[in-house]
């Protein structure tokens, strides 16, 4: 990990000046004082219920060597506090200088729905030929991804950064810090309506990254994705396509689904490649094709793509299936959900043939549209589930009697703890439970709290 001096924060925008030793250096950085590691610089933010400010002692005390806050206070001996107007404005600002030192390529990941999981196979690919670095988790904000840029790798010959947004403006503030040189589209879903008003807004977002490319290099964008179809029309850039259509540069198609997985062909130019890949959802194929087209733009070889999909690693609660007591299976996508997301799941469960119980959270952010999607995925869950546990407010209870009206046994509750009795009573020997929601719901911990309960010993 690369270390900076405090003094390099001097001619950065909203920076007052510096106290203490300009020369002390640090490496990495924390926006939390209970999580800092010996030699960090400490970033003091505002929040809703809490002033970093508040904090910066206590950081020094926990081992940070330099921090950047808004109130003046005394570091102590040999460290460094950087005074600054806007500290995580000014973070950013750093990052940015950071970014135009590495010499390397930058591979941006946008879209509504699988940049976690398209920036993970990504990486993987990459690096069965060069030294790669990418975000950890998910921290594609305007927190995450100047302390991604900061903690950077500078030996790597690839960055790949996830960027995401929720609200108009964030995509122009996050890309002209990344200043990426290629950009991996994934697709345009109805996520964050609240404060994005429609698809045509978010695509309008999403696309705005092209706008900050540093060294313009390719785009690859979602072949089946109505509105990423409009990229190699409106810009002057070198695009690849991938997708079920025929006219996509990397074409696929299912051969075979069932619980486990699926068997899947890939055709690029004159090759062609059958791979079993271990997604129950079939939209984690999108992710996976754009990962494997990165590849083969910058030289690989399609054959790869068979030891990739050995190893490959599911991120954590976003498709995990775990065998349980009475050959109970579980299916665990409790990280995140949108309606695009829960139907594609769905329709991919309709090839098990096994008594199916589902768990399904409320999906936030849909603003006016959220009731007539809510009750969308009820109607489709009774053609899927025997039975179905609804989680959240009111766009839950729309769900739940959505579902209702086929006859079929549903529960809506605002709190999953509300729900476990009701859950286990309709779980028989050999059925298959699908738990998918967001992290807000909670339904992570639902996950949690059944493989303790009933998980195999």
């Amino acid at each position: 990990m690369r270390k900076y001096l405090a003094k390099e924060f001097e001619k950065i925008e909203g920076v007052k000046k510096i106290i203490g030793n300009p020369d002390a250096f640090f490496e990495g950085i924390s926006y939390d004082s209970r999580r800092i590691n010996n030699g960090n610089l400490f970033v003091a933010v505002k929040g809703e219920t809490f002033d970093g400010n508040d904090f910066v002692e206590k950081a020094f005390e926990s081992g940070a060597i330099v921090s950047i806050a808004s109130k003046e206070v005394t570091p102590h001996d040999g460290k460094s506090l950087i005074l600054s107007e806007c500290p995580e404005k000014s973070v950013q600002e750093f990052a940015k200088s950071v970014r135009k030192k590495f010499e390397g390529s930058v591979i941006g990941v946008v879209g509504s729905v699988g940049k976690t999981t398209t920036k993970e196979f990504a990486s993987e690919f990459l690096k069965t030929s060069f030294k790669t670095y990418s975000n950890e988790g998910n921290k594609n904000n305007l927190l995450g991804l100047p302390e991604t840029i900061i903690n950077g790798d500078f030996e790597s010959k690839y960055w790949i950064l996830e960027m995401g947004i929720s609200k108009k403006g964030e995509m122009d503030e996050l890309a002209s810090i990344a200043m990426p040189d290629s950009v991996i589209f994934t697709s345009i879903n109805p996520v964050h309506l609240e404060f994005l008003d429609d698809l045509k807004t978010i695509y309008d977002e999403k696309k705005r990254v092209l706008s900050h490319l540093l060294r313009p290099s390719f785009v690859i964008f979602n072949n089946d994705d109505p509105f990423l179809k409009k990229i190699q029309e409106e810009f002057n850039l070198k695009c690849y396509s991938y997708g079920t259509s025929d006219d996509s540069d990397l074409k696929f198609k299912i051969l075979e689904n069932g619980e486990k997985g699926v068997h899947t062909q890939f055709d690029y130019q004159k090759h062609t490649i059958s791979i079993e890949l271990p997604f129950l959802n079939s939209s984690y194929l999108y992710n996976f094709a754009s990962a494997l087209l990165l590849h083969l733009i910058v030289g690989g070889d399609i054959s790869t793509a068979k030891d990739v999909a050995k190893n490959i690693k599911i991120p954590s609660h976003r498709g995990i299936i775990y065998e349980l007591q009475n050959e109970i299976t579980l299916y665990d996508d409790s990280y995140n959900s949108n309606p695009e997301a829960v139907k594609s799941l769905l329709y991919s469960l309709k090839n098990i043939k096994r008594k199916k119980i589902g768990v399904l959270g409320e999906m936030k952010e849909l603003g006016k549209e959220s009731f007539k999607y809510h009750s969308l995925i009820g109607d489709i869950a009774s053609s899927i589930f025997s039975s179905l546990l609804c989680v959240g407010d009111e766009p839950a209870k729309v769900m739940a009697e959505s579902f209702g009206r086929k006859n079929r046994d549903v529960l809506w509750v605002k709190k999953f703890e509300d729900g476990i009795d009701f859950i286990k009573s309709k779980l028989d020997e050999g059925s298959f439970l699908v738990v998918k929601g967001s992290r807000s719901i909670g339904l992570d911990k639902l996950v949690d709290f059944l493989l303790k309960e009933i998980g195999k010993q």
